[in-house]
């Protein structure tokens, strides 16, 4: 079962709408089509979003993609909040 496929089921569980769950996985923000990319990793996970730790205080849009390193997926995100080097993103659903 994959992190993102816990933190649903354990949301469910808990009757919470996103359960966070801690993770420590290596990420990649891509950003202005691609042309752009930040390493980071993801601290927290939730099927809602995600709390990243960026490298340094560097600038970022309002919508990018964050791929995961460990599996390949990447995931439409939009900026939530920003202190110091850490960002909370909000999972943007995916066009049909």
């Amino acid at each position: 079962m994959t992190n993102l496929a816990y933190a649903q089921n354990n949301a469910a569980a808990h009757q919470r709408k996103h359960q966070r769950i801690r993770v420590l996985k290596g990420a990649r923000l891509h950003f202005h089509n691609k042309l752009v990319s930040i390493d980071c990793m993801m601290r927290d996970l939730s099927a809602g979003g995600a709390r990243l730790r960026l490298n340094g205080p560097v600038g970022l849009p309002d919508h990018f993609d964050v791929l995961l390193n460990c599996s390949g997926d990447s995931f439409p995100a939009r900026l939530v909040w920003r202190r110091g080097n850490e960002a909370g993103v909000a999972f943007e659903k995916m066009a049909a």
